[in-house]
């Protein structure tokens, strides 16, 4: 069963949508709506996504490979904050505080029934922070989006050992043993709404 949540009943492992923001997003966003009616229809349009993690957590993978801290804004981690957000930024894959967002902005999911062990999510920062990004994965997906809808072309996934923040979410939900798509294709914001039931 799919929850969603507020700040105040967040949990590790809990789904983040952004809001969308940006010319770049609008405009992929607007070439998406013309092969996807249900995300044309959606009149809040999620763009950029996260998950969950603790401060415990973090502090936990940085205790095991000290290295990771390259990739964490040190100013940011002496924030207060419990609750932060594993999420792929132009610098590659980081944790922020999710208090440092406007909170009307974000919309937080519970897409797994059990909270993952603490154990399992310090394994995943440990193996994920400071992954590049990868822009181009965006024109990939769009290209192979369409490509699928107009002419039932599967042009396969973009394989490389970069990652956007859609893959980052992916793969977590993935290593859970629960995807929010099929694993031979690349995952896109639509496949994420519909899983989360929002089309």
């Amino acid at each position: 069963m799919i929850t969603k949540l507020t700040y105040s009943t967040l949990q590790r492992g809990a789904t983040v949508l952004f809001d969308q923001q940006g010319p770049v997003s609008f405009v992929l966003s607007g070439v998406l709506g013309l092969v996807d009616s249900d995300w044309l229809r959606m009149l809040r349009k999620p763009w950029h996504v996260g998950f969950i993690v603790d401060k415990e957590t973090i502090l936990n993978a940085l205790d095991k490979k000290q290295e990771l801290a390259d990739h964490i804004n040190w100013d940011v981690l002496n924030h207060p904050e419990n609750w932060w957000i594993c999420e792929s930024l132009a610098g590659g894959i980081t944790v922020n505080p999710v208090s440092i967002y406007d909170l009307r902005r974000l919309r937080f999911y519970r897409w797994h029934q059990r909270p993952q062990s603490r154990e399992e999510d310090t394994k995943y920062l440990i193996d994920h922070i400071g992954l590049p990004y990868d822009p181009w994965v965006y024109l990939w997906t769009t290209i192979a989006t369409i490509l699928s809808k107009l002419f039932h072309l599967n042009i396969g996934v973009w394989t490389n050992p970069a990652f956007m923040c859609w893959e980052n979410l992916e793969e977590y939900n993935n290593i859970r043993g629960k995807t929010l798509c099929t694993r031979y294709r690349t995952i896109m914001i639509t496949d994420i709404c519909r899983a989360l039931g929002l089309m």
